[in-house]
């Protein structure tokens, strides 16, 4: 089932005030609320990509479906055109040897009418009833084969129609969103810039502790506990594409979205998943998120990262950004891949 909750949802373009017109007070509101809007843009986005890639695979695997019954349909024909062949011959057999006739008729045996070809069956051997049965659950299978198969095309021609008009949304949705970040200019640009530091900030893991039980002011990667296991190998593939940049679709080695970043970490530890956030969610055993471990896969709708410890997450978080730590409280649920 195709689900988008980011269907419909509307940028909207927040007016721009001269700096000359407006005091420092009113800049600085202005550009908090730009930069929240322009932030929350780019999440949508970002969320609204990964749906459109969900609605894709599901839309190859029903593709694939509808091939797959076109060829079961194509050795039903064959099966069917065998068994006809065989059964029209036993039937002018026995024709033959009932009135001694010289020559042979040849009857399109059909299965649903047996009681028309009564006078010639019945003299054939048990050989021939074998095979008017075989025939018959050979169109039978035909029938449903072909059902199967069109009911297949309908879901496929569905799920691609359904993607195609998300897909004009998202693309509808980016422009408005360029549209946001071409009005940052002049001095409120400085501002804008600050208040994305601040939110960055606030989204940051929580504040580490030592080893020695003293807790910091900030976050401080090198306090990270060891992972283990495969999971360690996830974590530190996750750790090197720190601070590359956020691209559509990307998986390395240079850019990342974030079910790209989640799939080639948990590839370098010999685990592949699809490469969307929503099949990676449904893929793999819940986990309690009080019960995290390095290596988990976080999830939000529309977006994963991975747990590395401590309260943190690297992920993907949306164009305009890059590869980087987040709280672990941003995400909803989280699986464990290996």
């Amino acid at each position: 089932m195709l689900v988008c909750a980011l269907a419909g949802a509307a940028f909207v373009v927040a007016p721009i005030t001269p700096a000359h017109a407006a005091t420092i007070g009113d800049l600085q509101a202005q550009a908090n609320d730009l930069a929240a809007q322009i932030d929350q843009n780019a999440e949508k986005a970002s969320e609204l990509s990964e749906q459109i890639k969900f609605a894709q695979e599901q839309l190859d695997t029903a593709t694939a479906a509808a091939a797959d019954a076109q060829e079961r349909i194509a050795a039903a024909k064959a099966e069917t055109a065998r068994l006809v062949a065989i059964v029209r011959e036993h039937a002018a057999v026995a024709y033959r040897n009932s009135t001694n006739a010289n020559t042979v008729s040849v009857f399109s045996v059909n299965p649903e009418a047996t009681a028309r070809l009564d006078h010639y069956t019945a003299a054939a051997s048990q050989r021939d009833d074998t095979t008017m049965h075989q025939l018959t659950q050979a169109r039978e299978t035909y029938a449903q084969t072909q059902a199967a198969a069109q009911d297949a095309a309908r879901v496929a021609q569905a799920q691609k129609d359904d993607l195609a008009q998300k897909r004009s949304e998202f693309d509808a949705q980016n422009a408005e969103l360029q549209s946001n970040l071409s009005k940052v200019k002049g001095d409120i640009a400085d501002l804008v810039a600050q208040a994305e530091a601040a939110r960055r900030a606030a989204q940051a893991p929580p504040p580490s502790v030592t080893s020695s039980g003293i807790k910091g002011t900030s976050f401080d990667p090198s306090t990270l506990p060891p992972a283990s296991g495969r999971g360690a190998i996830a974590v530190a593939y996750a750790m090197a594409q720190l601070g590359k940049p956020y691209v559509y679709a990307g998986a390395g080695p240079d850019t990342f979205d974030c079910s790209g970043l989640t799939m080639m970490a948990w590839a370098a530890a010999g685990v592949s998943m699809s490469h969307n956030s929503e099949a990676q969610y449904a893929q793999f055993p819940r986990v309690s998120m009080d019960q995290l471990r390095p290596g988990d896969i976080l999830w939000a709708p529309g977006h994963v990262g991975i747990y590395v410890g401590n309260g943190a997450v690297i992920h993907a978080p949306h164009t305009g950004d890059v590869v980087r730590y987040i709280n672990a409280s941003y995400f909803d649920g989280a699986v464990r891949p290996g």
